[in-house]
């Protein structure tokens, strides 16, 4: 990503931004890697399948959080430009993830890339320099709020199923 050429920046060296950065990326590496690898057995497989797209969102919205955290020049951008470079970014990783997916024994779904821009989305709404008027601004947050927890239902009526 991005935040990734500026670890290593020698006027950063010691500062605690730096540890931050070394910390989150320690953090986010082993978390792609979940994209690549298939899950143990021991978790019931319909368990798997419902959780699956969440965690797409979650994935992509940590990378797009960091992104914008640590670029100091996106996150004082325009929101149009934050929507376009996060967008950009948000396909190409999904899209590169998709094409490497069949040597992992996993198969590419394009639903999967849906899902990564819905993290991505989660982002600007919540991170990005949103110009509008702070009610419509509430609206696209709350309307956001609305569409995750409506992903959601059949994730908890299948653990409500599979552990009551």
């Amino acid at each position: 990503m991005l935040y990734i050429l500026h670890l290593f920046d020698s006027n950063q060296a010691d500062s605690p931004m730096m540890v931050k950065k070394l910390l989150l990326s320690f953090i986010s590496f082993p978390l792609m890697s979940l994209l690549f690898i298939d899950v143990p057995h021991i978790i019931p497989v319909r368990l798997i399948l419902t959780l699956w797209p969440r965690g797409h969102i979650a994935i992509f919205a940590l990378f797009a959080s960091l992104i914008l955290t640590f670029t100091p020049n996106l996150r004082s951008a325009s929101f149009s430009r934050q929507f376009k470079i996060l967008t950009i970014i948000c396909f190409a990783l999904g899209i590169s993830t998709e094409l490497i997916q069949p040597f992992f024994s996993r198969t590419a779904e394009l639903d999967d890339l849906l899902f990564n821009y819905l993290g991505t989305l989660a982002i600007l709404l919540f991170m990005g320099n949103l110009a509008f008027k702070p009610r419509l601004k509430l609206t696209l947050r709350t309307l956001y709020c609305c569409l995750f927890f409506y992903l959601m239902i059949p994730t908890l009526l299948m653990t409500y199923d599979e552990y009551r």
